[in-house]
């Protein structure tokens, strides 16, 4: 039998962590505006999110994390180990800067989930709406 060409594949990480989300939105009065929460599938339920405008140093995520309910799920509990908050600092820092950057062009973005584990961060979905 007569196979079509293979073009290429793909080979992704299976990665397990805690689900956060990381969104921005151009807001028309504050202009640039990061949320970050607990995320996944379960952020319509949780509702577990902090908002403050970009761009963002170090400490203002600090503090953003410190506003989340669900903070202890990064640190660790009951013997799971906590995820690497650092990258995750690393990421809205570094996410807050692109928003403000490209805040001319969209509306939002969100990056939905991403997991976060002892290892590091990985953006699993991204969403991005282009301004009209």
């Amino acid at each position: 039998s007569r196979h079509e060409p293979l073009d290429g594949i793909l080979v992704e990480e299976m990665i397990e962590g805690v689900e956060l989300i990381v969104g921005g939105q151009i807001d028309l009065q504050f202009g640039p505006v990061v949320l970050l929460g607990m995320g996944g599938v379960a952020v319509e339920i949780y509702k577990d999110t902090a908002i403050m405008m970009a761009p963002l140093r170090r400490r203002d995520v600090y503090t953003m994390l410190g506003d989340i309910k669900g903070a202890s799920l990064l640190t660790g509990f009951r013997g799971r180990a906590g995820v690497d908050v650092e990258a995750l600092v690393d990421l809205v820092v570094a996410f807050s800067g692109l928003l403000s950057k490209i805040s001319g062009d969209v509306s939002s973005v969100d990056l939905n989930p991403v997991i976060c584990s002892p290892r590091g961060c990985v953006v699993a979905d991204a969403r991005l709406i282009l301004s009209s």
